[in-house]
């Protein structure tokens, strides 16, 4: 399985939003849950990758800029989709997100 490209959703500040460690993510296709888990599947905190990428970007001379895109990764693995698919992720405090392949 190959990832193609990323569902992005209304920025929100991280002030105001739950510790992202403890947050649970529950995930359905079509309706039926296919996985659920926590923050803490990303290197223990959503932002302990960040600072990694800002670290070893800085090993080369680089740095982060404001704006920037930042894949932090996934709380839980990648699931097929195919066509006519509806995918669902609901953060818990945080949103919900859902997209539907044509």
């Amino acid at each position: 399985m190959q990832q193609k490209g990323i569902i992005l959703g209304v920025p929100r500040p991280l002030r105001g939003l739950p510790e992202l460690s403890t947050v649970r993510v529950r995930v359905t296709v079509n309706g039926m849950q296919v996985d659920e888990a926590a923050g803490d599947a990303v290197l223990g905190h959503p932002l302990n990758s960040v600072a990694w990428l800002a670290n070893k970007l800085a090993e080369y001379g680089l740095a982060l800029a404001p704006g920037d895109l930042i894949m932090t990764g996934s709380f839980t693995r990648q699931h097929p989709v195919a066509k006519g698919d509806i995918i669902r992720a609901e953060f818990e405090g945080v949103g919900n997100v859902t997209a539907s392949f044509v």
